[in-house]
């Protein structure tokens, strides 16, 4: 842990992402659609739910890691 671009953008466990890049979300799989879409090295701007405290943060897509013995 603390490599990934989640733990980068500065989003922590608990964290409830509210919109991306202007666009509300309503259901975690708006924020899978959202960075399954994206571009390597694209920047998503996130403004997230914490504990109240609405901030803005900015995730930068990466490669996905590769994992052993399974094929993409």
């Amino acid at each position: 842990a603390g490599e990934s671009p989640a733990d980068k953008s500065g989003l922590e466990p608990g964290d409830v992402i509210i919109e991306i890049d202007g666009v509300k979300v309503t259901r975690e799989e708006d924020v899978n659609v959202v960075v399954l879409d994206g571009e390597v090295g694209q920047t998503l701007e996130l403004k997230v739910d914490r504990n109240g405290d609405i901030l803005d943060l900015e995730l930068t897509l990466e490669e996905p890691p590769v994992r052993r013995g399974r094929r993409q």
